[in-house]
């Protein structure tokens, strides 16, 4: 599930949506800003929401902090040398 929007504080009368959900056993609440899903490799090739997204979903026997530091580690890797000009904000949360 997703929703849009401007990124807070960018414009003064910015809209979101809104929606509620009930986390189950094994599910996870991953939210991310642009930075490391847009955060390219040496061939200008984009990290990318389904990358994210498949690293959340195969994350297994660990808490909320061992999968921010999967996702940043995998990044990290992705990249290689190429430079980034945006900093990666990932909050994760596990429900047991």
């Amino acid at each position: 599930m997703s929703t849009g929007g401007a990124g807070l504080g960018l414009a003064p009368r910015s809209s979101y949506g809104e929606r509620e959900t009930v986390l189950r056993s094994g599910d996870r609440l991953v939210l991310y800003t642009d930075g490391g899903t847009e955060a390219m490799n040496e061939g200008r090739e984009e990290f990318g929401e389904q990358r994210l997204e498949a690293l959340a979903k195969g994350f297994a026997g660990g808490d909320a902090a061992g999968l921010v530091q999967r996702v940043v580690a995998a990044v990290d890797v992705f990249c290689g040398a190429a430079p980034q000009h945006d900093d990666i904000t990932l909050i994760a949360a596990l429900r047991r």
